[in-house]
């Protein structure tokens, strides 16, 4: 297939709307949960370091590695990445709520919308 910008497979193209069917399912079921769901957008969250905010592409040593060449900080790089869309998920949502003027989430009976290249992030508390 291609795309103005590009190429990618029917593999790459079955792979996306896997995800965004995942995100979907999450979104009901928080719904269904009363619980609020947040779309993270998932840039630069593997790249940035969760203590200082520097954001570089050579702070990912490898695949599994993350350090960061302003601050020295180390750790798995999922659990950085999982701690940036944690963080960048709770401000969406305070600010979100803030801006509502409500503290928590009611149930929806609306269908879920189709999300673009987003990190998820649902309350489970």
């Amino acid at each position: 297939m291609t795309t103005g910008t590009g190429t990618y497979t029917i593999g790459a193209a079955r792979h996306k709307a896997a995800l965004g069917q995942l995100a979907s399912l999450v979104q009901y079921k928080a719904n269904l949960a009363g619980r609020p769901f947040v779309a993270v957008p998932a840039a630069y969250t593997s790249q940035r370091c969760n203590p200082c905010g520097h954001v570089a592409p050579g702070n990912r040593e490898s695949q599994a590695v993350f350090r960061c060449i302003n601050c020295g900080h180390t750790a798995n790089a999922d659990t950085n990445a999982g701690r940036n869309v944690l963080d960048d998920g709770v401000k969406l949502y305070t600010s979100k709520s803030q801006d509502n003027g409500s503290a928590g989430s009611k149930r929806k009976t609306e269908k879920p919308r189709k999300r673009s290249s987003t990190s998820v992030l649902a309350a489970a508390a």
